[in-house]
């Protein structure tokens, strides 16, 4: 395997002088990873079993798939992305009822003609959650995001200590590590075996959901390191805003969702295409991680 050549896109306050850079940036002592479509490439799955839990007419997801090849629109998918479902699960029925003749059951009776199919999100974020264990259940169908294990592996051997800090609920957490640990190659299943700390949306400690700061405060203490000195890596922009608003270092990784040249970012301290590319920044950081030697 031989990874693309790294696409950097800094944010205009990365774009200084290497001296200046280092001069305003705090030294890392801890890693903290979001968890969906950071370190695992669940958003296609995700996205695919939230369709299957709209029960949509079959004309409407026959468009659907033809238009955005199987996944959410990117404006929907942007708006969701790293939000717990007690909060998406009203967003995607709102714009359902808009778009896709949906009903949410709001207790009136107003109900589409199109769909007569009650639908409320408490509904919605169960189908949901249970599509996608069954999906995620197929063997292989689960893997790692482009770098995500070089990147671990690479960070292990610098000693630091890492944490998981994601929307997900517990349950489907632990169901998605058990599955990513065993795929037919053998080759990711101590991936996590390193990441001591795992925060997630249904954690008693976090009050609020991203944006807020929670989770990364809480994950930032159960790692016994000020937030400051604790380096993000993120991919919705919810999750973005709320490692900043924590006070920590940022690194967004953009991916597919949007064109790469052109892209502005969320205000992180550095933007990337994969976590492939992080290789060619982590000097920034005082830090030296070399992932391509991690490949196997």
């Amino acid at each position: 395997f031989s990874p693309e050549a790294p696409i950097l896109i800094r944010n205009l306050k990365m774009q200084q002088s290497d001296t200046a850079i280092m001069t305003k940036t705090p030294t890392i002592h801890g890693i903290i990873f979001d968890l969906d479509g950071t370190l695992l490439d669940t958003e296609a799955i995700s996205d695919v079993a939230m369709l299957d839990s709209l029960h949509l007419n079959p004309a409407v997801r026959s468009d659907i798939d033809r238009r955005y090849r199987g996944r959410l629109p990117g404006h929907l998918k942007r708006s969701i992305l790293g939000r717990r479902s007690k909060e998406w699960a009203p967003m995607v029925l709102d714009y359902a009822k808009k778009h896709w003749y949906v009903s949410v059951d709001t207790g009136k009776k107003e109900v589409p003609e199109e769909n007569k199919d009650q639908v409320s999100p408490r509904q919605l974020a169960e189908e949901w959650e249970n599509r996608l264990t069954e999906l995620i259940s197929t063997p292989d169908r689960l893997r790692p995001c482009p770098g995500a294990f070089e990147l671990i592996t690479a960070l292990k051997e610098c000693q630091l200590p890492m944490a998981i800090a994601t929307s997900s609920y517990r349950e489907a957490v632990d169901v998605k590590l058990k599955f990513s640990s065993t795929n037919s190659s053998g080759r990711w299943s101590n991936m996590f075996d390193n990441i001591g700390v795992i925060v997630t949306g249904d954690d008693s400690d976090v009050v609020h959901g991203k944006p807020a700061p929670d989770i990364y405060n809480v994950a930032a203490e159960r790692l016994g390191i000020a937030p400051a000195n604790c380096l993000v890596f993120e991919d919705a922009p919810t999750g973005v805003q709320a490692g900043l608003r924590a006070g920590c270092q940022v690194v967004e990784i953009f991916g597919d969702l949007t064109s790469g040249e052109n892209y502005e970012g969320n205000g992180a301290h550095a933007t990337v295409k994969s976590l492939w590319d992080f290789d060619g920044i982590c000097g920034n950081w005082g830090m030296n991680v070399n992932m391509k030697s991690k490949i196997r």
